[in-house]
């Protein structure tokens, strides 16, 4: 006689087999927080994949007063039209999704609904999904342009070397517009001296060529067909010019871009490759990023507050800082003090959250410590595009005839009625087209805000931190 060990082995424990207590026990999920803070877009459809989106910046004020000889001299009164800097950003749209088949027949002798099972689970998995790309998307503008060299993938020569995350600085700002890097458009560059017998120099990088096999130690999201993780960060190789001191660059030394977004480390350390046991977040690393914020005048989120995203650990660090505590010292009878929760100090809201990126040790390669990043954003430092000609092709013609759709934020929810021969497989599915992209702010330079910082990413601030 069949039993239920012929279904899928996932499904296995879900059926009652006599020993089992007929109710559903979920699993463990995120903390979510990063596509929460989002702005939301929607893009127009039969505008190609790539959608690409102009800012206008502001003209340099004026200080200096019109020459009076000229005001009635000609038609222009002495005057030379000009018009303010601009340039753009993109979504590259994408399509993303998932599919749970139900024996519906086999469900009628399972322990729980395995329609409800299947739709919780998908709906599950389409959140967290949307948040790791959206992690994906944050962190690889406003943690990117400073890395480290490596000296385990090859010597650094006066023309090239290895470095652990060739993000940032594979493309320059050319009239508004990120063009990948040549000699024609050199990205400026510093080496700093991270140790003993390293050096610290200026230099451009002309191009910069991922390796073939990923070797980098920044955290992964995701994981290959063989199980093995897929580091967001692409390690490879910069090619240099014009060394200021013509040195031969040396392993272990940081790389920074000159338009790179600010990163805050305690002690004002270069590259995460050199943080130490002790190297904490404290309230003054976040008054720094808020600082940053402050003075590039980043727009703080409805609320009125810049938020600050955050690990479990890293709240752990918080409450044995002295500064923080002082100043947190009136909340300390506070449902939000009591429960760890959202709460909200010196115009920042601190949002926990299970999706950090955590690094673990790499002692040999001189990476003795976990690394932790947490992130101080303000308003539309994350943009998410919803593709609305999704919409529009779930609800044409047609389209709902054998089955029923919804769409929840963006999400098509897909359920199909067996059409199989003994019509008893159910099928639920989720998509979304859409991205995620961080906008530049290139033109808000020093000559328009004095106390602005040369970033092409200025609306949120990293923070690395050892533990």
């Amino acid at each position: 006689m069949a039993g239920f060990y012929e279904f899928q082995p996932t499904l296995v424990d879900l059926f009652q087999n006599g020993f089992i207590a007929r109710q559903l026990e979920e699993g463990l999920d995120s903390d979510l927080a990063f596509r929460r803070q989002a702005t939301e877009q929607t893009l127009d459809g039969r505008l190609g994949s790539t959608i690409i989106i102009p800012r206008v910046g502001r003209k340099a004020p004026v200080v200096q007063p019109l020459n009076v000889a000229n005001l009635t001299n000609n038609l222009d009164n002495g005057l030379t039209p000009s018009l303010p800097n601009s340039e753009t950003y993109q979504f590259q749209l994408s399509e993303w999704g998932d599919t749970s088949d139900v024996d519906t027949i086999g469900s009628t002798a399972a322990s729980a609904d395995l329609v409800r099972v299947a739709s919780r689970s998908n709906g599950v998995q389409a959140a967290q999904s949307m948040e790791r790309l959206a992690k994906i998307n944050l962190f690889g503008c406003y943690d990117t342009g400073n890395t480290w060299i490596r000296g385990d993938l090859g010597a650094p020569t006066l023309t090239s070397l290895h470095v652990d995350d060739i993000r940032g600085f594979q493309q320059v700002q050319v009239n508004g517009v990120l063009t990948p890097v040549s000699s024609q458009n050199p990205l400026p560059c510093v080496e700093v001296m991270s140790y003993q017998g390293g050096v610290s120099q200026m230099f451009n990088v002309i191009a910069a060529t991922p390796d073939n096999v990923n070797a980098s130690l920044y955290p992964a999201s995701s994981v290959n067909q063989y199980g093995q993780p897929i580091s967001d960060g692409i390690s490879g190789v910069l090619t240099i010019a014009n060394l200021s001191k013509n040195t031969v660059p040396v392993a272990g030394d940081a790389v920074v871009s000159a338009f790179a977004p600010k990163i805050v480390r305690p002690m004002n350390k270069a590259s995460y490759n050199v943080l130490q046991a002790g190297d904490a977040c404290t309230l003054g690393l976040i008054l720094d990023a808020l600082a940053r914020l402050k003075s590039n005048n980043v727009p703080t989120f409805p609320d009125g507050t810049y938020h600050f995203i955050h690990d479990p650990a890293v709240m752990r660090q918080l409450f044995a800082d002295q500064q923080f505590l002082i100043a947190y010292a009136s909340r300390y009878k506070s449902e939000e003090y009591q429960d760890a929760q959202i709460f909200e100090l010196l115009g920042v809201t601190f949002i926990p959250t299970t999706e950090a990126y955590v690094q673990a040790p790499s002692p040999s390669l001189g990476v003795r410590v976990p690394i932790r990043r947490s992130i101080l954003m303000g308003a539309e430092s994350l943009l998410q595009g919803n593709y609305q000609g999704l919409e529009a092709y779930m609800n044409s013609a047609g389209m709902n005839t054998i089955g029923g759709v919804m769409m929840v934020n963006g999400v098509a929810q897909i359920i199909r009625p067996p059409i199989d021969r003994m019509l008893r497989i159910l099928s639920l599915t989720w998509t979304w087209i859409g991205d995620f992209t961080c906008p530049t702010d290139g033109t808000a330079t020093p000559l328009i805000i004095p106390t602005a910082s040369n970033a092409l990413y200025k609306r949120a601030v990293v923070i690395q931190t050892a533990g």
